[in-house]
């Protein structure tokens, strides 16, 4: 079977969840993977991605926001839209 060809970082993501052998458990080792970066990721500060290439308070950010969406879809807090 020819293997597909994936263009774009989505792709790949759902690639990942949904083509997996190990079925739909692979979606739970993804979703906990990237929870536990953002925690990190939130832990470490922004001090500690900062670079030529990068704007740590950015990367903080983004880890914040993914993980507060991550939190309002899997029922830990709620979230308000302003």
């Amino acid at each position: 079977m020819a293997k597909k060809k994936l263009r774009t970082n989505e792709d790949l993501v759902r690639d990942l969840m949904n083509y997996s052998p190990y079925g739909g458990l692979c979606q739970a080792f993804i979703t906990t993977a990237i929870e536990k970066y953002c925690e990190a990721v939130i832990k470490a500060g922004p001090e500690q991605f900062d670079s030529s290439m990068l704007n740590g308070a950015t990367w903080v950010g983004i880890a914040q926001d993914t993980k507060t969406r991550m939190d309002a879809f899997y029922g830990r807090h709620e979230v308000t839209e302003e």
